[in-house]
């Protein structure tokens, strides 16, 4: 794990622009009459993440940092994690995960007050993918996410790439800062056993439970998991138990109910 050499770039990131904004459309559910008549939605079918054999994995390199120091404030606040102040929103005892994205979405916790500036890197093993970005800093405990903009190059097929994020809890950013990192490995629909050639199917459609419910059933983790993430930000009374309990099936039920904050940036 290369920590020392993201560590002394983090001084010149530059921000990119970009947004998770997508419409949501119409799902299929079950549904109860309101007082006034109306049908509501009423969602309750769950997501559950099947991990893929480590054949799929097989190139992927180090591990998922959950344990790498906390910020002095963590260890006099009620937090539910106030021993770690950040948790990489990661199947538990797995650093390593698919997408079929070309320009995926990552997702970390941050516990209250622990912060000053968040950094993310993503680059391949050789280094001749670059990318990096400073996050925003949340008010209070909450997840965060790095969603990769549309300028930013596209992760090619079957290469495995790291991801890191940095939590300063003073500046400079320094040796013992916590560290959470892990490896995103891009891999066609095909090659999973997921067939995407219908329109409401494809990669870039419009987020629904049953995308979520293809790619969790297929290994492919962050798609999954940032497909919840935009439900559960757009229709919170249909989807935040669903997010709930997909957390909770993966070993992070601790963090399950935080705030969500989706890259807006």
């Amino acid at each position: 794990m290369a920590v020392n050499q993201s560590l002394i770039s983090l001084a010149g990131f530059s921000l990119a622009s970009f947004s998770l904004t997508t419409l949501l459309g119409g799902l299929p559910a079950q549904g109860q009459m309101s007082s006034g008549g109306a049908i509501e939605p009423q969602i309750t079918a769950g997501v559950t993440f099947e991990p893929p054999g480590d054949e799929t994995l097989k190139n992927s390199q180090g591990g998922a940092t959950r344990d790498s120091g906390y910020c002095p404030i963590d260890s006099s606040t009620d937090s539910v994690n106030s021993a770690r102040s950040v948790v990489p929103l990661m199947p538990k005892n797995r650093a390593d995960g698919l997408t079929v994205s070309d320009r995926p979405a990552f997702f970390m916790y941050v516990s209250s007050g622990s912060a000053e500036q968040i950094f993310f890197t993503l680059k391949d093993q050789n280094e001749d993918y670059y990318y990096q970005k400073t996050v925003s800093v949340p008010e209070g405990a909450s997840i965060v996410s790095v969603q990769l903009p549309e300028d930013a190059p596209p992760l090619e097929v079957g290469k495995n790439y790291q991801w890191t994020f940095v939590v300063a809890c003073q500046m400079p950013v320094r040796p013992d800062s916590p560290i959470v990192t892990g490896w995103v490995t891009r891999v066609t629909p095909d090659s999973v056993g997921l067939n995407l050639n219908s329109t409401r199917h494809r990669v870039n459609a419009t987020p629904s439970l049953e995308m979520a419910q293809l790619y969790g059933s297929a290994g492919v983790w962050f798609d999954a998991l940032t497909t919840l993430a935009l439900l559960r930000d757009q229709e919170p009374e249909n989807y935040t138990a669903v997010w709930k309990e997909f957390l909770a099936s993966v070993g992070l039920e601790a963090i399950a109910s935080e705030p969500l904050m989706l890259d807006q940036n």
